[in-house]
């Protein structure tokens, strides 16, 4: 007698990747879960009045994702808001080839001069989500003489792998339902807007010409917007 195996049919197959497929968009849709926080801790710097705070998240894919806080009061009716990308070698090495170190104090003062502002850092973002090795690699291409562009899209950057629902749950939690964002990078505003966040305004980050032209050149390239709007 021939064994013959069962197989299950088109209809049953197309029944099941569809099971897959809604449950894989439930799981995107489903927000981060906080596990931990906590606000309002003063420490001394050199910045001035800075409070700081920290969210740890349970992400739906199971991930941790943990997220630092930089403000000055949160409670105003439109909280000016940068989500900033950690770049160890920038931020805290001072690396010449980037301008994050150069943004991150722009915001700092943006915010102290305003009165009025949230940085959210999240930590898993560093070298855009791509890691600290990768990190270490595009600087050691940027040294062979590649330009910004080309080592991004040689390392696989050329897409932004970054997540930031868990930055969209911190807002949200905290109460900030309308922000003045401070970035050049559009992506970040229609992920906040797709998200429920109301945009009031942008104010961008202003490089001078004299700095990181070879960055700004590779980031116009990617649609950064240097300009506020008109």
């Amino acid at each position: 007698m021939t064994n013959l195996k069962s197989h299950p049919s088109p209809a049953r197959e197309d029944r099941s990747s569809n099971r897959i497929k809604k449950g894989a968009a439930r799981s995107r849709r489903r927000p981060p879960r906080i596990v931990e926080k906590i606000l309002d801790v003063r420490i001394p710097n050199r910045h001035g009045r800075l409070t700081f705070g920290a969210y740890r998240f349970q992400m739906p894919d199971g991930r941790t994702q943990e997220i630092y806080l930089i403000y000055v009061n949160v409670h105003a009716s439109v909280v000016n808001v940068r989500i900033n990308s950690p770049c160890f070698t920038g931020d805290i090495f001072g690396n010449n080839r980037c301008d994050c170190n150069w943004q991150l104090l722009e915001t700092l003062r943006i915010i102290k001069d305003r009165r009025n502002g949230l940085v959210i850092y999240p930590l898993e973002h560093r070298g855009r989500s791509l890691g600290i090795v990768n990190e270490l690699r595009y600087f050691g291409l940027l040294a062979e003489g590649k330009t910004p562009r080309d080592a991004a899209n040689a390392l696989g950057q050329n897409r932004d792998h970054r997540d930031f629902s868990a930055c969209v749950a911190v807002l949200k939690d905290l109460g900030i339902g309308a922000v003045r964002i401070i970035t050049n990078n559009p992506h970040k505003t229609a992920f906040l807007r797709r998200s429920g966040i109301r945009i009031i305004g942008r104010i961008p980050i202003v490089i001078p010409q004299d700095k990181h032209e070879d960055v700004r050149a590779a980031n116009v390239a990617r649609g950064h917007q240097f300009r506020g709007p008109k």
